[in-house]
């Protein structure tokens, strides 16, 4: 997986980057997700795979509904560096 792109711009209060778009204020993860993979279908979420919840790399992220982030989100953290390890065993 590649690293994290952590953008500058305004933190939120739960860890989340927003930017400035044509006049209105963006998540920064579904602004990276739009221009990589077109608009978020509907009914559904990003789910940072990386757990980084500032992070905006496109490849991090993944369509899901809401049921599955919120599962995703209380399941154990995997740090990058504890995933290099499981990997590398």
């Amino acid at each position: 997986m590649n690293d994290c792109f952590i953008p500058k711009g305004e933190v939120t209060r739960l860890g989340y980057i927003r930017l400035w778009n044509k006049g209105k204020r963006i998540l920064a993860h579904r602004k990276a997700y739009q221009e990589a993979y077109g608009e978020v279908p509907k009914g559904l979420e990003l789910d940072h795979i990386c757990k980084n919840r500032s992070c905006a790399n496109p490849v991090h992220l993944r369509v899901v509904t809401h049921t599955e982030n919120m599962r995703n989100a209380t399941q154990t953290k995997l740090t990058l560096e504890g995933a290099k390890t499981v990997l590398s065993m």
